[in-house]
């Protein structure tokens, strides 16, 4: 058995020994057979780069193509259907690629505005550019984009939400998701951030396979629909006051801050009369939304109701000082913020009160001047500061929220 085993090792070895002599010979086949593994593996290397790359590439051209967040052109409305559902995203898209002279932009104090009757009203044709929740600066960002990009641009409606005038000037909302830069810098080198996000991919996969499967299936989400939440909510006191509001006890109304001054003072020249000075060939119609009266007695219950109305009088001195600014204000329509069947919750109010506002605007009521805006902040002062609250109680909740246009056109 040892003699065997021997025998076995100085074969093996004798093998190797030749081996290595026909390689240091230069034995084509030697060579052959050492090179043969290293080739294998620089073919397939080189396979699969070719077949990422060829993916990349179709992914690319799918992208581009398609488009869904119209970032490189307008919407191919004959071929597929856009779906506006992200406001963030396809905001800068609409804005640069759609044919506009008005702007309707703000948070979702106008995302139940109709651009159809600012058109209807104002004439021209119109965009709604709406962020839910954001900042003045968000807003004021995009209006700037917007003048950049669309030269035909001469008007812009935007809200003006009294509880976000203490902002800091730079303040962005970080918790609504990573605000898309990409989208807005014009460098094609980030863009890679969008032609391959999975969503985006997947978005455009399913736009193709849509218009494939009914050619019926074109066009893009109207703006009138954009953004709007009407349908999905309900309205009237048992949303906005529960069981109902307690009387509101005597409480110290704080004066404002060093620091919410200056706040105050940058948010509202670096973001919202700055382009008014910039482009005196554009009107800006500013408004101050409505907010609900159980809006006030909350303000009053923090201390903050002095605050509040002297951040309302500085914007509004502000914006006096602009020829081109048309500030209005709804606070005084006291038979709207007290009717709670108009709201949904201390805030937000149905379609029909944003209907009726795009109205009062192009008539020009409500507007404040240098001549009449002293009275108004008087009344607005005088009714908020001493309402009786609890009497909001006694309110029927209509069944019909549709009902409540019909209250508005009563009062």
């Amino acid at each position: 058995m040892a003699e065997i085993e021997r025998i076995q090792r100085k074969t093996v070895e004798e093998n190797k020994e030749k081996e290595l002599n026909s390689i240091a010979a230069g034995e084509p086949e030697a060579k052959e057979r050492k090179k043969e593994p290293g080739i294998k593996a620089g073919i397939w290397l080189v396979g699969w780069l070719a077949v990422v790359g060829v993916l990349l590439v179709g992914i690319f051209l799918m992208v581009h193509h398609v488009d869904p967040f119209m970032h490189y052109h307008a919407p191919y409305t004959e071929e597929y259907f856009y779906k506006l559902d992200n406001e963030r995203s396809q905001n800068p898209g609409i804005i640069a690629h759609f044919d506009y002279d008005t702007m309707v932009t703000g948070t979702s104090m106008v995302q139940n505005f109709k651009t159809s009757l600012v058109d209807q009203e104002f004439g021209g044709s119109s965009i709604k550019i709406c962020f839910s929740g954001a900042t003045f600066k968000e807003i004021n960002d995009n209006v700037r984009y917007a003048l950049e990009q669309q030269p035909k641009l001469t008007r812009v409606i935007r809200s003006m939400d009294m509880n976000m005038l203490l902002d800091p000037p730079d303040k962005m909302r970080k918790d609504l998701g990573i605000y898309p830069f990409y989208l807005y810098d014009g460098n094609p080198l980030t863009d890679v951030k969008y032609i391959f996000n999975k969503d985006v991919i997947f978005r455009s996969a399913e736009m193709i396979s849509a218009a494939d499967y009914s050619k019926k299936y074109r066009g893009i989400t109207s703006f009138d629909k954009y953004a709007r939440w009407q349908d999905w909510n309900k309205f009237g006191p048992g949303r906005v006051i529960g069981k109902g509001l307690k009387p509101v006890p005597e409480t110290e109304q704080l004066p404002m801050t060093e620091e919410e001054r200056k706040n105050l003072e940058e948010n509202i020249t670096r973001n919202v009369t700055s382009l008014a000075g910039e482009h005196p060939e554009v009107q800006f119609y500013y408004f101050i939304p409505p907010y609900s009266a159980v809006w006030w007695e909350r303000t009053i219950r923090e201390g903050k109701l002095q605050v509040r109305l002297e951040a309302e009088q500085f914007l509004i001195e502000e914006c006096l000082k602009y020829d081109n600014i048309h500030l209005f204000s709804f606070n005084n329509c006291t038979d709207i913020t007290t009717e709670l069947n108009f709201y949904k919750d201390t805030t937000h109010y149905g379609e029909w009160i944003s209907d009726w506002m795009v109205k009062q605007m192009k008539a020009e009521r409500y507007r404040l001047t240098k001549e009449n805006y002293q009275e108004y902040r008087k009344q607005e002062e005088s009714f908020y500061s001493t309402f009786d609250y609890t009497s909001m109680n006694g309110q029927t909740d209509l069944e019909d929220d549709r009902q409540a246009a019909e209250l508005l056109k009563d009062e």
